[in-house]
Order: structure tokens, then C-alpha cells, then sequence
């Protein structure tokens, strides 16, 4: 090209150049200022607008709003909140934490299986199924569980673990869990118990093929059967419900063994509703179907004897017990609990052993024949009893020090039972009755004030219990505070105008006035609201001896040992009437009787 410069004459060059300039005019100073010119007209028309705008921009979108939304993306529910129509139920990935194998198609299986149900079930139209393999890990326990649950409102999350896979997933061990919204629980409820969760290690082996071919129960129900009446349940169909649940007992066509297993599974639930006539029903039924369900024959004592049938629960033990089982020692344990009751004391102690023997790791058996010899006034026996059930890990050993309390006590030996109650509130220190144990100890030593202090702890942890209240009353009697024991009485009659205790204290106080005719209109009040009140006959047994009335004080009296014949006070008090009455005859007749019998050497 044609070189651009100038002469000293301002014509154009013309020398040929291969850019802009040839080698004569490349350094003319002109040039430069043109060359700077340019650039910085550049520079100022398109370089600087650029900079300037991304220095001064200012986006529209706040970064906490940008958060905000990151927030909601992460924790967007799987299901819809307070969702009262459809069962969402959530399925999560079955981990093989050892091989660490794909059981993706477990998780698949159950799905499908609970999708085809849906569609060929009208009852399950408002099942919701989804099945989350990765963006949720599997939950490693209950509270994980939960946390899942309430976070993406599942009524019900399905998990588990797998061992021993297959290649390509033929087939597994497979421990299934789950986990239950409290909603599904709570309208179950009082009708039916269902499990709220499974978490334990019970494998099965199974195929994804037998899930999805529904061959998978739960609980001795089938799979579709456990979602259905759950989806009932939500729809608050109970009764639905209760006849899925019950499919398998009331199926004929059924195992009977299997049938009987159900039956029992029912019998628990009617017991631990406090429904002891069903429970018996349902017990008998699984008896029906295996005669060999021992375990059936032990829980169905335990309901006649919540029941007082205590001649019918002592036959279905003696069926225990001569077809040992594994529970054999809650047999022998149950029969000695009736007979303590029966009051058979040393039969009682006799089964209290045989548990012993066959399970010598549970501190209630140590403790409940401490119970017995305390009955039986042997206190130091008790006392060993009692101190071996606190070597065992699983002992309540505040009810054992205040058991050990008594033993003390029975001996007359007050400051070592405070020793024993101090043990018994510091490590159940809300226990109101272990207060007013303590305080009645006390007032043996004379320490009413602190006695009164117990009391007053007493009332505050259980305002509504009655005896810190009479016992009140029995302290202000033996301070000789009458008229604040008449108090105490009145305030405990006003309380409780349907209990007895109120009117016995009055009865009392108004025995130490020497007000004898209203005593025995307080004890006679007393007897009926509680005619199998012992001590009630036994107070009004002393206000008519000293109002002259033997007759009717031996015939009260003579009521209060038929009910509780080991009263050893009872006893003295039917002496004293025979010997005031002259009927030495009685009298003598009644006192050999005591020497001979396990009474002997409790009168001096």
C-alpha cells in the first residue's frame, strides 16, 4: 500500500509501505499525537462506560431473600401439610451397611407392590406412595425417624436394612422398621393398639418378587392389609380398621396356630386397655385354637386376677405350672401375689421362693416375699429380703429403702427406719407417700413439728391425697391438740365428703373429748361410705366399750378381725372386752388359742 505520510511540501508520500507508514515518515511526531488521540477517544467513548456500569450496578434481588428461597428448595415437604384426606406413606432406602450393595429394588418392590394394590383396591383411593432412594438417607434411629417423618408429613415411613444380597437383587434378608405418625396412633385409640414403630434386628429372608406379590406381613398381618386398615384409620373408618387388624384370627380357613398367636396379640392390647372381661374372651379363643398356648393360659390368670376371680386365675396357673414354659417364674410369682392377698402368707412365700429358683435376677420377687414376712411379723427376714433386692440392677430402690423403713419400724426401732426413709425420698424425692411415712415415723420420736413439715411436703406434692391429711389429724392427737385434730378432720370431710377416713379421725377426736355419743355418729358415718373399713370397727369397737356397751363393741370388734384377722391390735381389744364382760371362759379359751397359733409371744 501507499505510505500516508507527508513531505516538507505536505504531498502525500509516495513510497510503497506494508502498513500505514513507510520507514521515512514511521517516527514523524505528528503521527503520535494522532495515534494518542485515537486511543483516548476510545478509551473515553466505549472502555470507561463499561467499568463505570459494573462498579455502580446494583442488582434488584436481595441475598437473604436468595437464601431465603435456596432454604425452601432444600426443605420443600414431600407431602402436603395437614393433609387429612390421603395416606402418604414414605419409603426409604433398605441399607446394607456391611457390603454396602445396591437393595434399591426392595424399596421399588414394596412400592410397587402398595401401587398395585391401590389400583385394584377402592379402599385405598387416598393412598399416597413415594419412594425416595438417595436425597434421604436412611434413618439409624427412632428420633431420625421421627425427624424425617414430621419434617416431609408422612403418615408412615418405611426402612429398614438388608444382608446377604443377591446378584442383582434375587433376594435378601431383609429387617423391615417403620415408623407411625402419632394422628394414626391416637384414633386407633381405645379400640385398637398398634404398634407405633419397628426397630430391631429380625431379618427375613425374602424377593423383591414375593413383596411385590404381597407375600410380606407384619406383625402376622399382610402387608395390604396392614396399609389398609392404617388408611382406614386415617379416614377415621375404626371399625374397618379393626377388621383388617383381625383378618387373620377370624379367617378359618387360616393356620390355627397362627390364628391363636393373633388372638393373644388381641388379648395384650384389651389388657393393657384396662379391658379384662375382653381380654379374657380373646385368651380363651387362642386357648381353643392351641390348647399348648401356655402363655395364654398365664395372661388369662392375670386378667381373672385383675378381675378378683382369684379361684379361676389359681386353675389356669396350675396349668402353667405343670406345663413349664419360659415364663414358669411369673407363674409361681402370680400365685404367691394371690395368695398374699388371700393372706396365706407362708403359701405365699412357698411360690415367691419357686420364682426365686427359677429367676433369681428380678428384685420385685425378693421384694414381695419381704412384703409377706413383714405379715407375718418377721422383720429381720424381711429385712434380708428386701437388702438382696438392692443388689439387683433393675430393683426401684427408693421402694426398697422405704420397705427396709418398715422393717424397722415393725421393730420399734424409729431412729434407724428415718435412716431408711431419708434413702427412700432422695431417690424419688416426689413421692408423696414416702413423706408421710416419714412423718408418721417421726411422731414415734416425738418430732411432731418435723412431722408435720413431712406432711405438709406430702400435701404439696399430692394435694389430693387423703392420708397426709388424716394423718395430720393423728398427729395434732398425739400432741393433745384436740381441737386443731377436729380441724384437720373437718377439712378432710369437706374435701373428701365420700371417703371414710374424714369421719374415722372426727371419731377419734371426739373419743379423747370424751364425747363418745358423736364418736360413734362419726365412726357409724364412716362405716357406711366404707362398710369394709377394718379399723373403722375396730375405733367404734372402743368408743362403745367405754360407753358401756359390750355387746355391740365385741360385735364390731369381732367385724374388724373377720377382715383383716391379723391385727394384732384387734386381737388385744377382743380380749379386753371378754375380760371387762367376765366371760373368762372366752377369754382363756381365746388366749391359748393365740399362744399355740403364729401369733405366739406378741402379748406380754
Amino acid at each position: 500500500m501507499r505510505c500516508i505520510g507527508r513531505t516538507k511540501k505536505l504531498a502525500r508520500c509516495k513510497n510503497q509501505c506494508k502498513v500505514l507508514y513507510c520507514h521515512v515518515h514511521r517516527f514523524q511526531w505528528w503521527q503520535v499525537i494522532v495515534i494518542i488521540g485515537v486511543i483516548a477517544g476510545l478509551y473515553q467513548d466505549f472502555i470507561k462506560p463499561i467499568f463505570v456500569n459494573i462498579r455502580d450496578f446494583k442488582p434488584d434481588i436481595n441475598v437473604n431473600d436468595i437464601h431465603t428461597n435456596l432454604d425452601e428448595i432444600v426443605f420443600n415437604p414431600i407431602f402436603q401439610e395437614d393433609d387429612k384426606e390421603n395416606f402418604n406413606v414414605l419409603i426409604l432406602r433398605f441399607e446394607d451397611y456391611i457390603a454396602d450393595k445396591n437393595t434399591y429394588c426392595i424399596g421399588r418392590s414394596i412400592k410397587e407392590n402398595l401401587v398395585v394394590s391401590k389400583a385394584n383396591d377402592s379402599s385405598l383411593v387416598n393412598l399416597r406412595v413415594r419412594y425416595i432412594s438417595d436425597s434421604i438417607p436412611p434413618p439409624r434411629n427412632n428420633l431420625e425417624a421421627l425427624e424425617i417423618q414430621e419434617r416431609h408429613n408422612a403418615d408412615l415411613i418405611i426402612y429398614g436394612l438388608a444382608k446377604n444380597v443377591k446378584v442383582d437383587c434375587e433376594g435378601a434378608d431383609v429387617c423391615f422398621r417403620y415408623k407411625l405418625t402419632n394422628t394414626i396412633i391416637d384414633k386407633a385409640k381405645p379400640a385398637i393398639d398398634i404398634k407405633p414403630e419397628k426397630f430391631d434386628l429380625d431379618y427375613i429372608s425374602t424377593t423383591p418378587s414375593k413383596i411385590e406379590l404381597g407375600e410380606f406381613s407384619i406383625d402376622y398381618i399382610s402387608l395390604n392389609q396392614w396399609i389398609t386398615s392404617l388408611s382406614n384409620l386415617k379416614r377415621g373408618n375404626k371399625k374397618q380398621a379393626f377388621f383388617e387388624l383381625d383378618k387373620i384370627a377370624m379367617d378359618s380357613s387360616r393356620n390355627k396356630d397362627e390364628r391363636s398367636k393373633r388372638f393373644f396379640e388381641i388379648g395384650n392390647t384389651y389388657y393393657r386397655m384396662n379391658e379384662n372381661k375382653k381380654a379374657i374372651f380373646a385368651y380363651e379363643k387362642a386357648i381353643e385354637l392351641n390348647p399348648k398356648n401356655i402363655e395364654a393360659f398365664h395372661n388369662r390368670a392375670v386378667s381373672y386376677w385383675m378381675e378378683n376371680k382369684l379361684k379361676r386365675a389359681k386353675r389356669d396357673l396350675e396349668i402353667c405350672i405343670r406345663n413349664p414354659y419360659p415364663g414358669l417364674q411369673l407363674s409361681y410369682y402370680l400365685k404367691g401375689l394371690i395368695y398374699h392377698e388371700e393372706r396365706s402368707f407362708k403359701k405365699a412365700i412357698v411360690f415367691f421362693d419357686m420364682a426365686i429358683n427359677e429367676d433369681s435376677t428380678i428384685a420385685r420377687f425378693y421384694q414381695s416375699k419381704g412384703e409377706s414376712l413383714l405379715r407375718l411379723n418377721l422383720p429381720i427376714r424381711a429385712s434380708g429380703e428386701f437388702k438382696k433386692a438392692l443388689t439387683i440392677s433393675d430393683v426401684d430402690s427408693a421402694e426398697a429403702y422405704n420397705q427396709l423403713a418398715e422393717t424397722k419400724r415393725q421393730q420399734n426401732l424409729f431412729y434407724d427406719a428415718l435412716k431408711y426413709h431419708n434413702l427412700a425420698i432422695s431417690k424419688n424425692p416426689k413421692n408423696s407417700e414416702y413423706y408421710v411415712l416419714r412423718g408418721l415415723t417421726k411422731t414415734k420420736t416425738r418430732n411432731y413439728n418435723s412431722a408435720l413439715k413431712d406432711l405438709d411436703k406430702a400435701i404439696e406434692i399430692n394435694p389430693n391425697g387423703t392420708d397426709a391429711y388424716r394423718f395430720c389429724a393423728s398427729i395434732y392427737i398425739e400432741k393433745g391438740e384436740y381441737l386443731n385434730a377436729k380441724k384437720e378432720s373437718d377439712k378432710l370431710i369437706r374435701m373428701y365428703p365420700n371417703f371414710a377416713t374424714g369421719y374415722m379421725s372426727k371419731g377419734r377426736v371426739y373419743i379423747l373429748l370424751n364425747n363418745l355419743e358423736e364418736a360413734i355418729k362419726s365412726f357409724t358415718q364412716a362405716i357406711k361410705i366404707n362398710p369394709d373399713f377394718s379399723d373403722v370397727y375396730y375405733q367404734r369397737s372402743k368408743a362403745l366399750l367405754l360407753n358401756g356397751d359390750y355387746e355391740s363393741a365385741l360385735k364390731d370388734c369381732e367385724k374388724a378381725l373377720s377382715l383383716n384377722p391379723d391385727k394384732v391390735v384387734y386381737v388385744i381389744q377382743k380380749l379386753t372386752i371378754l375380760f371387762r364382760m367376765g366371760n373368762f371362759k372366752e377369754f382363756n379359751k381365746m388366749f391359748k388359742d393365740l399362744s399355740k397359733s403364729e401369733k405366739d409371744g406378741i402379748l406380754s
